[in-house]
C-alpha cells in the first residue's frame, strides 16, 4: 500500500475530489506507479501514525500518473518535459495550497532546498473504491488500533 499524508486542511477538497494531484519528495519507500491505488490520509503523524485518533483515511483512488519531477528557480520538469504552459504553475501551486508558483518555489526551496526532487501523482476521484465522508468524524479511542 502506498499512502500520502495532507495537512487537515486539505481534507474537504480530497474527500471532495478538487484536489487529485500532488507533488511529493522522494523518500525511503517507492511511489505509486499508474494503475495502482493511492491512499490519501490525514493526520498520519508521528509518533502514533494511523493508530492516531487524528489519523484519517480520506481516499482510495487508481492512480493515473506518476512520473518524476524536479523543481528548480527556472521552473518546475514533470516527466523530463519543462512545463511551459504560463497557466500550468499558477494551477500547480493552488493545488499545494500557494496563492502563485512563486511562493511555491519559495517554500520547496526552504523546506527542502533547490533543486528538488520527487514525484508528481495524480488519480482519478471518480473511481474511488473508498471516500470518507464530509465533515470528518474523530474517531472513539475504542476504533483507534
Amino acid at each position: 500500500m502506498v499512502a500520502y499524508n495532507f495537512s487537515e486542511g486539505f481534507a474537504h477538497d480530497l474527500i471532495k475530489g478538487l484536489k487529485c494531484a500532488a507533488l511529493k519528495p522522494n523518500g525511503k519507500r517507492p511511489h505509486v506507479e499508474v494503475g495502482g491505488d493511492v491512499h490519501v490520509f490525514c493526520g498520519n503523524l508521528p509518533p502514533d501514525f494511523s493508530k492516531s485518533p487524528d489519523c484519517h483515511r480520506l481516499i482510495t483512488a487508481p492512480c493515473t500518473r506518476s512520473e518524476p519531477a524536479c523543481m528548480t528557480p527556472d521552473g518546475l520538469v514533470i516527466g523530463g518535459r519543462l512545463m511551459v504552459n504560463p497557466y500550468w504553475p499558477l494551477t500547480m501551486a493552488q493545488q499545494e495550497g500557494f496563492d502563485s508558483y512563486a511562493d511555491l518555489n519559495t517554500h520547496f526551496h526552504r523546506v527542502f532546498g533547490l533543486p528538488w526532487e520527487g514525484r508528481y501523482i495524480r488519480w482519478n476521484p471518480a473511481r474511488a473504491s473508498f471516500c470518507a465522508e464530509w465533515p470528518l468524524v474523530v474517531k472513539p479511542p475504542s476504533e483507534v488500533a
